[in-house]
């Protein structure tokens, strides 16, 4: 989860989360994988938006910290993260950091504003 926690409207806000991919085997294994994310409640994904009663609230969610790369789908001026690796009858983990931002001048009333975005890994 990305949990942005109190926003105010004179101010961007930022906040992180993680996707934890894992593979098993119990032989030598190669693992190639795609993670991508939907639009969540949005139509496009500049922006995606989280929702009120029908009010929106603007975000994004990024592949780095520098906020300039939008993880999607690889449509729509979006990416994807691609990754590899091999392992020895392990179970592996790898860890991803998902980097959000709510911009600036959004007045909107007080409440809790919610998005649910799936992500897709494909191998």
């Amino acid at each position: 989860a990305v949990t942005f926690g109190t926003y105010v409207p004179t101010a961007q806000k930022t906040a992180n989360g993680n996707v934890a991919v894992t593979c098993s085997a119990l032989v030598i294994f190669s693992a190639a994988y795609v993670i991508s994310m939907a639009k969540g409640n949005s139509t496009t994904y500049t922006p995606r938006f989280m929702n009120l009663l029908g009010v929106h609230l603007n975000y994004n969610l990024y592949t780095t910290g520098a906020f300039t790369s939008i993880w999607g789908d690889a449509t729509g001026g979006t990416v994807t993260v691609s990754d590899s690796y091999t392992s020895i009858g392990l179970s592996t983990t790898r860890n991803y950091t998902v980097f959000g931002r709510i911009p600036v001048s959004q007045f909107v009333n007080t409440g809790t504003y919610t998005d649910a975005v799936l992500v897709t890994v494909t191998y």
